[in-house]
């Protein structure tokens, strides 16, 4: 963000250093308070905690999406200039909204909804989600350097990509569940399950065999 916002609108270092924070304290502020919100519609509006989640996570990463797309229309778009087509006002305001509502839509959506689907193993799926999220945050470091380089700083095609996966992201979500999964049980109280699964599923194969023979007979 720092460099975007130095090439594109050369501030001056107490400009830059604020512009450059703003975002993460909106992101702070919103991902604070996206907890309560969810809590308010399991509570008082009887939201079921799937319906929820879901609320949440789409409010924040399509409103996220809207922020990258309208910061999108105010940089620079490349070719032989690269003068932005907003001011650092304009273009600050795009990118705190952006980051501010998508941390939002992660702190009550997503993240929470590990400790709803297993509230044992919440810190072993997070941290297993959380590594393999971090492979797109490797690799798109330099695909946004490759991408800028070949479309002469063309910094509204990167928060159009960015927009994109946003939405991208919040749309399997809508068709999950926050239900607690079976995995979550207690290797005992799983085991029981899976035995009388086992049982079921073998009752009908030996009454088939019993009338088998009978009919043999």
């Amino acid at each position: 963000l720092a460099e975007f916002l130095k090439s594109s609108f050369h501030p001056s270092t107490s400009q830059l250093a604020l512009t450059s924070v703003a975002p993460y304290i909106a992101s702070f502020a919103c991902g604070s308070t996206s907890g309560f919100v969810a809590d308010l519609l399991e509570q008082r509006l009887n939201f079921s905690a799937t319906a929820a989640r879901k609320l949440v996570n789409t409010v924040g990463f399509v409103g996220g999406a809207a922020g990258f797309l309208a910061l999108s229309f105010v940089a620079p778009s490349g070719g032989a200039t690269t003068v932005p087509r907003g001011s650092l006002v304009v273009a600050t305001a795009c990118l705190t909204t952006a980051i501010g509502v998508a941390g939002f839509g992660a702190s009550g959506g997503y993240w929470a909804n590990f400790g709803d689907l297993s509230p044992r193993h919440s810190q072993m799926l997070l941290s297993i989600s959380n590594s393999v999220a971090s492979i797109p945050g490797i690799i798109g470091v330099a695909l946004t350097g490759r991408l800028l380089s070949q479309t002469h700083e063309n910094w509204a095609l990167v928060f159009q990509v960015s927009a994109g996966s946003l939405l991208l992201g919040a749309f399997p979500f809508m068709f999950g569940s926050s239900s607690r999964q079976c995995f979550d049980d207690a290797p005992e109280s799983l085991a029981a399950k899976l035995l009388v699964a086992d049982e079921a599923a073998v009752e009908p194969v030996a009454q088939g065999a019993e009338c088998s023979s009978q009919n043999a007979t």
